[in-house]
């Protein structure tokens, strides 16, 4: 989440960044990006990815590499999320 002070700054933690699969922070939104789209890219996937949608993907990464791991995603209606 970016901070009031910096808006450009992101904290995302993964384990997509390096083939070591170290779980590490990533700062450097354009190195979480292309790492993604290296991913995307070998199922055929197109999307467009923005710095919200990233930090989803980070998350959900996380969430379902836990053992036992789900998620709850609420939908409020009318607001597009």
């Amino acid at each position: 989440m970016p901070s009031e002070e910096n808006p450009d700054k992101v904290l995302i933690y993964a384990d997509y960044f390096r083939e070591s699969k170290l779980y590490e922070e990533c700062n450097d939104l354009k190195k979480a990006k292309k790492s993604i789209e290296i991913f995307m890219s070998e199922i055929n996937l197109n999307l467009v990815l923005f710095r919200e949608a990233i930090e989803h993907i980070s998350r959900i990464c996380r969430i379902l590499k836990l053992e036992r791991g789900h998620g709850l995603l609420i939908g409020l209606g009318g607001s597009g999320k």
